[in-house]
């Protein structure tokens, strides 16, 4: 492996995601700090300065973040507070970092999330459960997920990428790996 490129930040960092054209890197911080880092054709840095920088992102707690597929959102998972203790899912414009909506999950905490291949779907993984989010534009700020699989205290979970067939694995404290099989429409999800 050859390094490109490197950067020593701070604060402890809980995520790291890549934009789907590779032009672009997100470093989020459990302060809540984001930062969005230029990525050259070469896959070097572009600067040790990164090309945008949000200080506590209205967020007490940082956890996870990534892009969507299309690479025109960022979901972050965090407390606002705006929703007593529930974690958020809170979705930006990736462009301008403004804010697009936000969904309160009723978990106490958000470990990981993912966005589906589509981008219409966001799975969270915190407390006992997975459970999955329609985020289509008119469903936007629904608290009320469209499926849920229970899993011991999950810590990771992440949507398959394939165009015929739809994943999602999850492993939690226990050091099981689950793996359901999403069905759209349906929130009866299938362990495989």
């Amino acid at each position: 492996l050859a390094v490109k490129g490197s950067q020593s930040l701070d604060s402890e960092i809980s995520s790291i995601s890549f934009s789907e054209d590779r032009s672009k890197l997100l470093t989020t911080e459990k302060k809540g700090d984001v930062r969005l880092w230029g990525i050259s054709p070469n896959g070097k840095l572009i600067s040790d300065e990164p090309v945008f920088e949000q200080d506590n992102f209205n967020l007490k707690h940082l956890e996870s973040a990534s892009f969507s597929p299309d690479g025109k959102y960022i979901a972050t998972a965090g407390e606002s507070g705006s929703f007593g203790n529930d974690e958020e899912i809170n979705l930006w414009d990736s462009e301008s970092l403004t804010p697009k909506g936000s969904i309160p999950t009723n978990h106490r905490k958000i470990n990981s999330i993912s966005f589906s291949r589509g981008g219409n779907y966001i799975s969270t993984a915190g407390d006992d459960s997975v459970r999955i989010w329609n985020i289509k534009p008119n469903q936007i700020n629904s608290p009320i997920p469209i499926a849920e699989m229970k899993a011991d205290g999950v810590r990771k979970v992440s949507f398959s990428q394939w165009k015929d067939l739809e994943l999602i694995a999850a492993v939690g404290d226990d050091g099981i790996v689950r793996v359901w099989q999403f069905f759209r429409g349906n929130s009866s999800q299938k362990p495989t």
